[in-house]
């Protein structure tokens, strides 16, 4: 199961525009402020995200880093493909074994959620306890109760 690759060619265009959005915001820039709107529709151009909103960005390095930003920014959204059961228990492993980068994961979870009509899916995986699951759940476990709750 191949997560779609990203286009790397924008890679460093696109981490320079966070680092600039996120510049303009802590110098006190507003949504009013041309240079942080021409910035902001600039990376919505680039990363073919029209509903984009830079403020998501303050203060980033908290919980992400610049690359990883980046590249989850130029990760393509996923489309329903009508998953096999073997793929969705592949994708899941994966997640659970941490084969995946960042935005790797941030695509496969966005696909499981689309393939299986479950929009707490991370729980599945990452809190099973809110699920009816043991916290301590398996891999094959988790994989059996998202086949059995899909939609």
């Amino acid at each position: 199961m191949k997560t779609p690759e990203i286009d790397r060619s924008k890679l460093n265009e696109v981490k320079e525009l966070i680092d600039r959005v996120c510049d303009l915001m802590e110098t006190g820039a507003d949504k009013q402020s041309p240079e942080l709107r021409e910035t902001e529709e600039r990376l919505r151009k680039l990363t073919n995200r029209p509903n984009l909103d830079v403020k998501e960005f303050r203060e980033y390095w908290g919980w992400t880093s610049l690359d990883d930003l980046a590249e989850t920014l130029l990760m393509p959204e996923p489309a329903k493909s009508g998953m096999s059961v073997e793929e969705i228990a592949e994708v899941v492993t994966k997640i659970c074994n941490v084969k995946y980068s960042e935005s790797e994961m941030g695509y496969q979870l966005k696909r499981l959620k689309l393939e299986t009509g479950l929009d707490n899916i991370t729980d599945y995986i990452f809190n099973p306890n809110e699920v009816g699951l043991d916290m301590r759940a398996d891999t094959p476990e988790i994989i059996a109760k998202i086949l059995e709750d899909r939609k």
